[in-house]
């Protein structure tokens, strides 16, 4: 169950953001379990292969609740 959880979260996050791949997605799950939640968007640029680029062209839309 948590393995079909954890790559349902991993699909919905490649299919919504742009620039983000099968590699990147698991990356940000992973680091999310982790780390625990984001608390800021800008957090996401600390997972590999996400940077400035990737954060700016989804900024409008992630939010961290």
């Amino acid at each position: 169950l948590h393995t079909a959880y954890r790559r349902q979260r991993q699909m919905c996050i490649r299919d919504r953001l742009k620039g983000i791949g099968e590699k990147r997605a698991v990356a940000i799950v992973a680091y999310r379990e982790e780390n625990g939640p984001f608390t800021t968007v800008e957090q996401l640029q600390s997972v590999k292969g996400v940077g400035e680029k990737v954060l700016e062209q989804n900024r409008a839309n992630l939010s961290v609740k």
